[in-house]
């Protein structure tokens, strides 16, 4: 009996010690934010690009850059980077198509950009991949552009990084930090927003600015990113860019995506706690509820690809954004055209274009 009692007293007080610490963070918390990054100059930049059109069979290389001015709160970017090293020949496949469409297809006034980066300047499509981009193309809101990857970071703060042996020469992961950063450097370049290849977009985005999604009570997302080019956007890029340059971890996956924007939110709105980064502690930045973008969480990713439990997952996400498959892992999971999972359905409506002229698995 005197054990059982020693151990239910050790019991409260391990509860009451763990109570006492989480009540001295919240009070201790100051409602505006104590940390303010360094200054970083900011303007509109223009990019080094390969401007002539776009045709469905391949991007055309001109020996002289053209500069063109990307500005505005007003676009949406899509970034990608699988082909940064040792391709020539892009592979877009109909899941990144269908992003892209349903960006463009929902967000009609806003100009939607995909960014291949790569350090080959000749670069050809496969034939797979020829029919999405001639379905692409035939939205006049949709530009892809072939973006040099070696002039993408001159004129910012990041050029020294770029340049210096512990920023990406010291990455394991190479093409996948990339990523994560070039999403950070893009939204400081122009303003707007951000959005992985692997969503869905099912509503208009074109009331939100300076906005991220929750993923869970502790970690932010970086799946979908907004910053004005206006005040608040420019400081929180300015803050996202200082904390990849002063803490870039080469040997960890995911500290340079989703932890930067968590990391930077910690700071500016001085607190650990997601439930508690309100828009009034932020200073004007807004933390959406992951039901809007990321209404299945990762773990439960199998949901968007199986019939049994179709009621709940079509509920689940029936008021959200947007929808995150997890390509990390759902990459390999077939889907059928004309499949009644609920990735599908969900394709068929939102990027009718590219998932009826796919053949026959999306």
């Amino acid at each position: 009996m005197r054990k059982v009692t020693k151990k239910i007293l050790l019991i409260n007080i391990g509860c009451a010690i763990f109570l006492g610490v989480f009540f001295y963070i919240i009070n201790t918390e100051s409602p505006r934010k104590k940390w303010i990054p360094s200054t970083m100059n900011f303007s509109n930049i223009n990019i080094l690009i390969y401007m002539k059109p776009t045709t469905p069979n391949k991007f055309s290389y001109l020996k002289e850059p053209v500069r063109e001015i990307i500005a505005g709160d007003r676009n949406i970017y899509f970034l990608e980077t699988s082909h940064i090293k040792d391709k020539d020949e892009i592979i877009l496949n109909p899941r990144q198509g269908c992003a892209v469409e349903s960006a463009a297809r929902m967000n009609p006034t806003m100009k939607v950009y995909l960014f291949i980066f790569n350090t080959n300047r000749t670069l050809n499509y496969s034939n797979k991949t020829k029919n999405i981009v001639k379905q692409l193309m035939s939205y006049k809101n949709i530009a892809i552009r072939h973006i040099s990857l070696e002039t993408y970071f001159e004129n910012s703060p990041m050029n020294e990084w770029w340049n210096s042996t512990y920023g990406p020469n010291s990455s394991q992961w190479f093409t996948s930090h990339m990523s994560d950063v070039l999403r950070y450097l893009t939204l400081w370049k122009f303003g707007g927003i951000y959005l992985d290849l692997d969503v869905v977009i099912k509503k208009s985005l074109e009331h939100l600015t300076n906005f991220v999604s929750a993923e869970d009570y502790f970690s932010v997302a970086a799946g979908a990113i907004g910053f004005d080019s206006l005040d608040i956007g420019r400081r929180f890029a300015n803050a996202c860019l200082y904390e990849i340059i002063t803490n870039f971890r080469g040997d960890d996956w995911a500290y340079n995506g989703p932890g930067v924007i968590t990391r930077t939110l910690n700071k500016m709105c001085n607190t650990i706690f997601v439930w508690r980064m309100t828009t009034e502690r932020c200073d004007g930045f807004t933390v959406l509820s992951s039901s809007a973008f990321y209404p299945i969480y990762y773990s439960n990713w199998k949901q968007y690809f199986e019939i049994g439990n179709k009621q709940s997952t079509m509920k689940a996400i029936d008021n959200s954004l947007a929808i995150h498959v997890w390509n990390k892992f759902s990459h390999s999971t077939v889907v059928k055209v004309g499949s009644a999972v609920p990735y599908a359905e969900i394709a068929y409506q939102y990027c009718p274009r590219v998932y009826n002229n796919c053949g026959d698995t999306f």
